[in-house]
């Protein structure tokens, strides 16, 4: 099945030490067309996004990301463990109108064939600040 689009949601939990306007959550859309939508919400406003992006990006960079990430998450061997409040949750949509959901630890980033998912992604996508999978600015 080919990829059509995912959703990577990517959060921290609110702690008492944080200034209402520090960014909790983060939402990355990437479709297999290049487009590519991106919204990060704080910790006194989860209704209005504090920061907007949406970009047509290089379709070659698009097919490798959305390849990569096929690969790794076809795997069967495929284990994503969530621990703590600092988590990661990749929705998969492929052409067969299926979805596929994983989580993980926002953290421990994914390697695929040695290769970081994370930095491969910000190599590309120029947003500032990209928690991804690994939760690095």
């Amino acid at each position: 099945m080919a990829i059509l689009s995912i959703e990577l949601v990517s959060k921290i939990p609110i702690t008492v030490d944080q200034m209402p306007e520090d960014e909790v959550e983060q939402h990355l859309i990437i479709t297999h067309k290049g487009e590519v939508s991106f919204d990060s919400y704080t910790a006194d406003n989860k209704k209005e996004p504090c920061r907007h992006f949406m970009v047509h990006m290089d379709q070659h960079a698009i097919t490798m990301a959305l390849v990569y990430l096929d690969l790794y998450f076809e795997e069967e061997s495929v284990i994503c463990h969530t621990q703590g409040e600092r988590k990661w949750q990749l929705t998969i949509r492929e052409d067969d109108e299926s979805l596929k959901t994983f989580t993980g630890s926002l953290g421990e980033d994914i390697l695929f064939n040695g290769r970081s998912i994370s930095y491969g992604l910000r190599k590309f996508i120029p947003i500032t600040d990209l928690w991804l999978f690994d939760g690095k600015k």
